[in-house]
């Protein structure tokens, strides 16, 4: 039997998302490189949060954003993280389900207009029934369509 369900990221109506101040962690892919004039370090804009790293119990948020100017180490770029929190995982069988990494973001399911992607997770351990998946839905935009008048 399969269990299928669906998460829409977009709206998360049980969810609550921390407000304490997020958590920022700074990682460069080489260091000791400096690139720009010395002096105090300029970013860009942050990303968007991603979402939450878990469905159900307490998960993190991220974004990060890259240092532009400077005295940044080449690839340099900061972190944040917020605690993300659903209401608690629900069990089968007294064990807890354990999910494997998301897949990857499929493609727009439209070349033009609204259209949707979709990613994919398994449960591995716990409480799972055989081959029970989720998956994740966004809305995705990818251009206005060009119709004939």
């Amino acid at each position: 039997m399969h269990h299928w369900v669906l998460a829409m990221t977009f709206i998360s109506l049980c969810a609550t998302v921390s407000i304490d101040k997020p958590e920022t962690t700074a990682s460069s892919s080489q260091t000791g490189r400096r690139v720009g004039r010395q002096g105090p370090k300029m970013w860009d804009q942050w990303s968007d949060w991603s979402g939450c790293s878990v469905t159900c119990g307490v998960g993190k948020l991220s974004r990060w954003r890259h240092c532009i100017a400077g005295g940044c180490s080449q690839g340099e770029k900061e972190q944040q993280l917020k605690t993300c929190t659903f209401p608690a995982c629900l069990y089968e069988d007294g064990q807890p389900k354990i999910w494997d990494q998301w897949g990857k973001w499929s493609c727009c399911s439209a070349s033009c207009g609204p259209g949707k992607v979709s990613r994919w997770r398994h449960c591995v351990a716990g409480g799972c029934a055989p081959g029970e998946k989720e998956a994740q839905i966004k809305q995705c935009y990818l251009s206005e369509c060009d119709y004939p008048q």
